[in-house]
């Protein structure tokens, strides 16, 4: 995906220049650059994803993001008795194991 940010930026980028002078009055939003920007990676990102499984979006977006130096962190473990019993406590709020897959999957 990163590789394709840089033309789909740069692109969005000039768009963004030549056709100002089309605006129009639902287009008003697309004038400001940063919104133009996200909009357009958010909509690229959106297309690359639909042709993925979910188990490769959801192992995509399960990397690691380091912390800033000057925030404090402490790595905490989970017991796995008390990651079941609150898998236990979802499926029942969600509606039963049929309903908890169709909903979260």
């Amino acid at each position: 995906m990163s590789f394709k940010l840089g033309p789909i930026i740069l692109g969005t980028l000039i768009q963004h220049f030549l056709r100002k002078d089309r605006a129009t009055k639902d287009s008003k939003a697309r004038e400001e650059i940063l919104y133009d920007e996200a909009f357009t990676i958010v909509k690229a990102f959106m297309e690359v994803a639909t042709r993925h499984t979910v188990e490769e979006l959801q192992a995509f977006s399960n990397t690691r993001i380091p912390a800033p130096p000057w925030v404090r962190t402490v790595r905490v473990m989970v017991p796995l008795s008390s990651c079941d019993e609150a898998a236990d406590h979802l499926i029942s709020a969600l509606g039963g194991k049929e309903m908890a897959h169709k909903t979260v999957g």
